[in-house]
């Protein structure tokens, strides 16, 4: 018989443990989704990459490529507290945002509006294809205990956390740490994924 290193329940207790992470937090990242006031900005990390040409922000002096450093002078630590920053703004009034330029500090002051109805009907599309993948990846890991189980389900854990919104965290170790399992997640997603496409070749060439 051949032995499968992956067989083993302690070996698929961090899965199950990743699923209800993900569970966890899937419901609160939809909740403050609809709660967090809406800018506009769309960033990568705290970088300006688009702004909304139907948003209040769209005559805006911000640009493309500008580093967002500040809210209401607090300066910005990361991502996950910037959104904590800005969810504090429940009565939508504008807030001054310091930025970086090309080495120069900009101010702008940044308008909100309630979120856009088609966005939230993205957002929750892609939630329900993600929640989608998770159950189908849990019946498949309950039904099938071997690696090709274990492989498949983590494959479409991962791929319900990343459709996913993570919730806003008031605490900044959970914030920093929000976002160092945010990048791990994501260097590690084409690791797992490699290894289970050389897994199902293998179980192919058995058959």
């Amino acid at each position: 018989m051949r032995h499968d290193p992956l067989n083993q329940p302690l070996l698929r207790l961090p899965v199950l443990l990743f699923v209800a992470l993900t569970v966890f937090m899937l419901f609160p990242g939809s909740r403050d989704l609809i709660r967090l006031p809406y800018s506009g900005i769309e960033t990568l990390n705290l970088v300006v990459q688009n702004i909304d040409p139907s948003s209040p922000n769209a005559s805006k002096m911000i640009q493309r490529g500008d580093v967002i450093v500040s809210v209401d002078g607090e300066r910005v630590r990361n991502y996950n507290h910037y959104r904590y920053l800005t969810s504090l703004n429940r009565n939508l009034s504008p807030q001054t945002y310091g930025l970086a330029r090309d080495g120069a500090s900009v101010s702008a002051e940044v308008e909100y509006a309630p979120v856009p109805s088609s966005i939230v009907h993205r957002k929750f599309g892609r939630i329900l294809v993600g929640f989608t993948f998770l159950l189908t990846g849990l019946l498949v890991l309950l039904r099938r205990a071997d690696a090709i189980g274990f492989l498949f389900s983590l494959n479409c854990t991962i791929l319900c956390y990343l459709l996913s919104d993570r919730p806003v965290f008031p605490s900044p170790v959970l914030q920093i740490a929000a976002e160092l399992f945010d990048d791990a997640v994501i260097l590690f997603f084409p690791a797992v994924f490699c290894i289970s496409f050389s897994c199902f070749q293998s179980e192919r060439e058995l058959l």
